[in-house]
């Protein structure tokens, strides 16, 4: 009888991917795909290790500092279940920045990474957006980038929110 082989660690998009030892074949399987569509857009990780952890309690999170010292400096947890690309972008933002202006930071990567079910984590958006966010995908990334690039007075995410108000009203 064969046994199937799992790897712990893999290259995906230049970027060493240590996978914890919790994670099933199948639900890497699902995950590789989004990790890969992700980590393009975050050439920051090439050559480094990411080591990916499994969480139940959210779709994503961020270790706590206790936790990272343990095992590695780049260490993000993802639920198999329902892990998206926003999700990955949003948790590999916080290993980049640490701040609350992640969710904008994580869509100035690419319109493509927006999570399409409306749902965001630290940003509040108008139902009318959420509602029909295939429509207004391209409008969150330019003001992300527009607002990350000219800063104002206003932190990240409060111009952020400000600026896709206007749009709606």
């Amino acid at each position: 009888m064969r046994q199937k082989v799992i790897l712990l660690t893999e290259v995906i998009q230049g970027v060493n991917v240590k996978w914890t030892r919790y994670w099933t074949a199948e639900e890497k399987d699902r995950i590789r795909p989004k990790l890969r569509k992700t980590l393009k857009h975050y050439p920051e990780f090439q050559q480094e290790v990411l080591k990916v952890g499994r969480t139940r309690s959210a779709r994503g999170r961020r270790p706590k500092d206790d936790d990272i010292k343990r095992s590695n400096k780049y260490y993000i947890q993802l639920n198999p279940e329902s892990a998206d690309t926003f999700t990955i972008s949003h948790e590999l933002q916080h290993i980049l920045t640490r701040e609350k202006a992640v969710d904008v930071l994580a869509m100035t990567r690419s319109p493509e990474l927006i999570r399409v079910d409306g749902s965001f984590g630290y940003i509040d958006i108008p139902d009318e957006v959420k509602d029909n966010l295939e429509d207004y995908r391209q409008v969150l990334y330019d003001i992300a980038v527009d607002v990350t690039q000219n800063q104002t007075d206003c932190p990240a995410a409060k111009e952020f929110e400000k600026r896709i108000r206007e749009v709606v009203n």
